[in-house]
C-alpha cells in the first residue's frame, strides 16, 4: 500500500484484488492510521470496518503475542516503532522490550487511549464523506455472528474462534479453532522436540536453540506478524468484559434504551397517543400497527385536508389552541414532524399542558441503525439526505452545523428523552410508553398493552436501497412508488402553503377601496375579514 501510494496511485492498486482486506498492518506499519486519508479518498464507495473488543483483553492479547514465555511481543514492537499516535518509551532512549530502559512500560491506559483516538478520526473521516459506510463490530458480542449473517448473508457458523493463543487459552477447544501458521510452526517444533530428545540435557539445548531461531527470525522478518489478530475470550469472560463495558459505553446511557416499567395498567391506556419520537424510529411501524388494529392513525399529514402535522399543530398553538386542535380527530398522531420543524420538541410543553390525558410514545432503536438510515433516506443514491437536512436546520438542541456524525446526533436525541421523561414524571396524568423496535419481543408487548394483535407489527417504511436482499422486485417498486407520492405530496403542500401566504401579503397591500369592491363581489377571503380598514 505504501507502495502504491508512493507511485501515485490509491493505496490497493499493487496489492491484487480482494473483496475484503481483514488486516493491513504488519503490527509495524499501519496504513489504517498513515494512509487513512489516502484510502477514504482513493476508494470513494469502500465498506469500512472497526473492530471492538475489551480493553482489557486486548492489552492482555498483544503482551502475549506471539505465543512464546520470553518475548519480544506485539505490544513491544508497537513501543519500539514511531507509530502515529501509539505509546512510546520516549525522550529518544534505545528501546528494550523489558524495562525500557529503566522506564516504566506504557500501561492499557495509554494503549486504550490511541485507539479511541484513531477510531474518532476514523469516524469523523467517514462522516465526512457519506459515500462510505462504516461497519463496527464487536467481536466479544454473543450475538455478532448473527449480526454479521444478518449484514452480510453469510452463515453464522463462519463466525468462530480464529487465530486463539492457546497459551493463554488452554480452555479453548482446539480442534474447533483455526490458529495461525506461527502457532502452527511452533507446535511442529515442540512435537519434533518432544520425539528427538533423550535427555533433559539435550531437551534444554534443543529449546534454546528453537528460542534463539524464533527470536532471529522476529527481529528480521515479518512472519510472527502475518497473521497476528484476536485471540478470543470464554463465553464467561465475554458476558462478565461486556457488561463492564455497556456500564461506559456511550450508546448504552439510560437515555438510549427504552425503560420497560413506564406502564402499570395495559389495555386502558387513554387517547390520544401521541409520538415524540424522531423520524427513521419506527414511526411507519406505529402507524401500521394502530391501522391494522382498527384504530384511527395518521402519520406526517393530518386532517381531511392532508395538512402536515408540523403545521396544524403549529397554526394551533398561535391561535391559543392545543396543539392537535386544527389537525382533525385521530387515535394516534404516529409523526408529528416533517423533517424540518419538530412540534414534539418546540411544542412539548403545550402538548403536555393542551392534552392532560395523552399517552405519549417514545421510540428507540440502536443509534448506529438510526443513523445509517438518516444517511440514506429518502431511498436515493446521491442525496441529498435526511442527516444533512438536519445540518442545515436550527433546530432546538441541534444548531444549524452540528448533526455532523453518529455522536451529535445520538446526544440530540438523548437530551430529548431525557426532557421527555422529566416533563410527564412530573405530570402524573400521562403515560409514557417506551418501544424499543429492535426488541424481538415488541409485538407481543404491544400486544399486551393495547390488545392488537402481534402481527399487526412489522418493518414498515425500509429503505429498498439499504434492505434490497429483504425486499422484492415487486416490493422495492411499490417502495419507491410510496416514497415518490410523499415527496410529491410535501412538495405540493409546501408550494401551496408559500403562495397562500404571498396572496395574504398581496391583499394586504390593496388600497381600502380595492379592497371593499372585492368584499362586495364577495372575493375577499374571510380569514382576513378583522384586518378590513
Amino acid at each position: 500500500m505504501k507502495e502504491s501510494v508512493q507511485a501515485g496511485l490509491p493505496p490497493l492498486a499493487l496489492c491484487g484484488e480482494a473483496d475484503m482486506y481483514a488486516q493491513i498492518d504488519d503490527a509495524l506499519y499501519f496504513p489504517q492510521i498513515e494512509l487513512l486519508d489516502e484510502i477514504v479518498h482513493g476508494y470513494p464507495n469502500a465498506t469500512f470496518f472497526l473492530t471492538f473488543r475489551s480493553m482489557e483483553k486486548w492489552y492482555h492479547s498483544i503482551t502475549h503475542w506471539p505465543p512464546r514465555k520470553n518475548g519480544p511481543y506485539m505490544r513491544d514492537r508497537m513501543i519500539k516503532f514511531n507509530i502515529t499516535g501509539s505509546p512510546t518509551c520516549g525522550d529518544g532512549i534505545e528501546y528494550n522490550y523489558r524495562d525500557c530502559n529503566g522506564k516504566d512500560i506504557p500501561a492499557i491506559e495509554e494503549f486504550s487511549d490511541w485507539y479511541c483516538n484513531h477510531v474518532q478520526r476514523v469516524r469523523d473521516v467517514v462522516s465526512r464523506n457519506p459515500s462510505h459506510t462504516l461497519v463496527e463490530v464487536d467481536i466479544e458480542d454473543l450475538e455478532i455472528g448473527q449480526r454479521m449473517e444478518d449484514t452480510f448473508g453469510i452463515e453464522k457458523s463462519c463466525w468462530g474462534h480464529v487465530n486463539a493463543n492457546a497459551n493463554i487459552h488452554p480452555e479453548l477447544n482446539q480442534s474447533e479453532v483455526i490458529i495461525s501458521k506461527f502457532q502452527q510452526k511452533q507446535q511442529r517444533k515442540e512435537k519434533m522436540n518432544a520425539t528427538i530428545a533423550d535427555d533433559q540435557g539435550e531437551d534444554d539445548d534443543e529449546q534454546e536453540e528453537d528460542t534463539n531461531d524464533s527470536d532471529e527470525e522476529d527481529d528480521d522478518g515479518l512472519e510472527a506478524f502475518d497473521e497476528a489478530d484476536d485471540d478470543y475470550a470464554t463465553s464467561e469472560d465475554t458476558k462478565d468484559s461486556k457488561e463492564d463495558e455497556d456500564v461506559a459505553s456511550f450508546f448504552n446511557q439510560k437515555c438510549l434504551k427504552a425503560r420497560r416499567d413506564t406502564v402499570m395498567e395495559f389495555n386502558n391506556l387513554p387517547k390520544p397517543y401521541i409520538n415524540l419520537g424522531f423520524p427513521k424510529m419506527g414511526t411507519s411501524s406505529l402507524h401500521s400497527f394502530f391501522k391494522c388494529g382498527g384504530l384511527t392513525s395518521t402519520h406526517y399529514s393530518c386532517g381531511k385536508k392532508s395538512e402536515k402535522c408540523s403545521l396544524c399543530t403549529k397554526h394551533s398553538v398561535e391561535a391559543g389552541l392545543p396543539p392537535l386542535a386544527l389537525c382533525g380527530e385521530a387515535d394516534m398522531y404516529a409523526q408529528l414532524d416533517n423533517g424540518q420543524y419538530f412540534p414534539q420538541i418546540e411544542l412539548l410543553e403545550e402538548f403536555i399542558h393542551g392534552h392532560p390525558n395523552a399517552t405519549f410514545f417514545l421510540t428507540f432503536r440502536s443509534m448506529e441503525k438510526w443513523y445509517q438510515s438518516l444517511r440514506n433516506w429518502p431511498p436515493r443514491q446521491h442525496g441529498p439526505h435526511m442527516n444533512n437536512r438536519f445540518r442545515k436546520l436550527n433546530i432546538t438542541g441541534l444548531p444549524a452545523g452540528q448533526g455532523k456524525n453518529l455522536e451529535e446526533l445520538s446526544d440530540w436525541y438523548c437530551k430529548h428523552v431525557e426532557r421527555v421523561r422529566g416533563l410527564v414524571a412530573r405530570h402524573p396524568s400521562h403515560t409514557l410508553v417506551e418501544v424499543d423496535i429492535e426488541d424481538p419481543d415488541v409485538g407481543q408487548r404491544m400486544e399486551d398493552m393495547f390488545g392488537i394483535e402481534k402481527s399487526c407489527w412489522g418493518h414498515k417504511n425500509a429503505n429498498a436501497i439499504m434492505m434490497t436482499e429483504n425486499m422484492t422486485q415487486l416490493g422495492m417498486v411499490e417502495m419507491h412508488k410510496h416514497y415518490k407520492e410523499g415527496e410529491t405530496a410535501e412538495m405540493k403542500a409546501q408550494k401551496e402553503e408559500e403562495n397562500r401566504i404571498k396572496r395574504i401579503k398581496h391583499l394586504e397591500s390593496l388600497s381600502p377601496r380595492r379592497i371593499k369592491r372585492r368584499m362586495k363581489n364577495g372575493r375577499w377571503p374571510e380569514e382576513l375579514a378583522p384586518k378590513v380598514p
